[in-house]
């Protein structure tokens, strides 16, 4: 689940996350794995960075209380991802000279995330989270291209995209026209437009054939990623983050970019373009916003040989983007590690019975932070 969203934000309370995880984790522990034996079974969460500590107490109760997990382990997902690159191993916490110091670019469902690791912990001053995966550029597009439609005579109306279905089909085809996106998004196609036609769900017109602007498609992908001004962007919450990033670690996590989520997998090309757009942005020293002035030697200059040498990005990617938190975590699973903290059936139930026992929450919040 993402934090925060439109759809969880309200949810404050581990009896409220309760009611909306175990039908979740049902479904999918007993429905999709047919797990016959749970006692039998540990299980590793890979846990968002800033999930709250009643999201930590509603999981352990659906997966240890009422599933009946054997033991639960949550690990950072933000810093696991880079796991599979042999990035997130070896040396200490803060060493800038340690190959594990790199920044984690989550491109999500409706929601960016990104986020400054030391291995793989994840460090939280640096955490950005903006409106801007998929389904956000999506809905952008549907809302300005249908809105362009308003003025126009009757005919030229029928272009508005119907559903957000269709929208997600209309942009799809419309990002693999644009392909590559690192040289296309940056050339101006004046009124270039691409005719797609859509399966209606109504017998009276059975195809709806959606003309639409490949400058508008354009406009909105640099909106949503790439412009600097907009503190909802991508490239803002970038560069904040890596502002927020210890002086002597910059450097390192400036050259080890790795861009996940299945928002990198929807948009072909998003990471060498967005690459080529941070290194235009600090050339072109007009569009920066002052406060990334600091920055500019970190992403213009440094031992990397790619992307403007300073800037790093992993790519190609070893593993589809969207798989790379799990892979991480099974990874992690298959290790012998000292710090390890699982968390078993007894440990928990005892200490959260002495907190529903006693006027605060203040015991099992502890037991879980």
């Amino acid at each position: 689940l993402p934090f925060p969203s439109h759809a969880t934000s309200k949810i404050v309370s581990e009896e409220e996350w309760e009611n909306v995880l175990y039908p979740l984790l049902s479904d999918i522990y007993t429905g999709a794995l047919f797990v016959k034996n749970p006692k039998s079974r540990r299980v590793i969460v890979l846990e968002p960075y800033v999930a709250p500590t009643a999201f930590r107490v509603a999981v352990c109760r659906v997966l240890l209380a009422r599933l009946g997990a054997a033991n639960v382990l949550f690990v950072p997902g933000g810093g696991l991802s880079a796991v599979p690159y042999g990035l997130g191993s070896g040396g200490k916490e803060g060493d800038a000279n340690v190959g594990g110091n790199k920044i984690v670019v989550n491109v999500g469902t409706w929601e960016c995330r990104v986020v400054g690791c030391a291995g793989t912990n994840c460090l939280m001053d640096t955490v950005q989270v903006v409106p801007c995966g998929f389904d956000s550029l999506v809905q952008y597009i549907m809302i300005e291209h249908n809105e362009s439609q308003n003025n126009k005579n009757e005919e030229e109306s029928t272009n508005k995209i119907p559903t957000f279905e269709d929208a997600k089909y209309v942009v799809t085809k419309c990002l693999h026209h644009l392909m590559p996106l690192s040289s296309s998004i940056f050339k101006d196609n004046q009124e270039e437009e691409i005719t797609i036609p859509l399966q209606s769900t109504t017998t009276s017109s059975p195809t709806v054939q959606i003309t639409i602007s490949l400058q508008l498609i354009k406009q909105c992908i640099h909106d949503l990623y790439f412009d600097i001004q907009n503190p909802d962007s991508l490239v803002y919450a970038f560069c904040s983050a890596l502002l927020s990033c210890p002086i002597d670690l910059r450097k390192r996590m400036a050259q080890n970019v790795v861009m996940v989520g299945g928002g990198v997998c929807a948009i072909p090309g998003l990471e060498k373009t967005f690459g080529k757009a941070l290194t235009r942005l600090f050339k072109r020293k007009e569009t920066m916003d002052s406060k990334f002035a600091p920055l500019t030697t970190v992403i213009l200059k440094g031992e990397g040989e790619q992307m403007g040498r300073g800037l790093g990005i992993i790519y190609p990617l070893p593993f589809a983007p969207h798989l790379l938190s799990f892979v991480g975590g099974c990874i992690m699973s298959t290790l012998d590690l000292t710090e390890e903290r699982w968390i078993s059936k007894r440990s928990f139930e005892e200490q959260d019975g002495k907190s529903q026992n006693s006027d605060t929450k203040s015991v099992i919040y502890d037991f879980l932070h």
